[in-house]
């Protein structure tokens, strides 16, 4: 097994459940963010494994898809020192990298796994749903 698909807690059931908020994606809440990211999800990483999360958006790709794994992963990169990958996001690397210096229970959270990932691979899946009328 070499990826472990994850599901957006928002309109998704599956085995596997996490909690990304597209409102703290767009007002760069990194706190809320990082504190959602599972330490499952981290302790696969540190084994090599690759990190799916499937999301379900009217669109064809989701703010989970195009902002926050990208800039995940290279928040996790910019943790252990490896070049990031997204130029176009750094400004949320750095929101990331700032709450990870601001709030102890983040640091001990990331610190405990950052010298111990093998992968940095955090991709998004968005499955496109049709868009249903509001009844007000």
């Amino acid at each position: 097994m070499n990826k472990v698909v994850y599901r957006n807690l928002g309109a998704n059931c599956g085995e596997r459940m996490m909690y990304i908020r597209s409102t703290d994606i767009e007002s760069k809440n990194w706190v809320s963010l990082l504190m959602s990211f599972p330490d499952e999800a981290l302790y696969h990483m540190t084994k090599g494994r690759k990190i799916v999360i499937e999301d379900r958006c009217n669109k064809a790709h989701g703010k989970v898809q195009r902002i926050f794994c990208p800039a995940f992963s290279d928040f996790l990169r910019a943790l252990s020192g490896v070049a990031t990958q997204h130029k176009s996001l750094q400004a949320h690397v750095r929101f990331a990298l700032n709450a990870y210096s601001n709030v102890p229970a983040l640091r001990r959270k990331y610190d405990f796994f950052k010298s111990r990932l093998r992968s940095y691979h955090v991709r998004g899946r968005t499955i496109k749903m049709k868009v249903e009328p509001s009844v007000w």
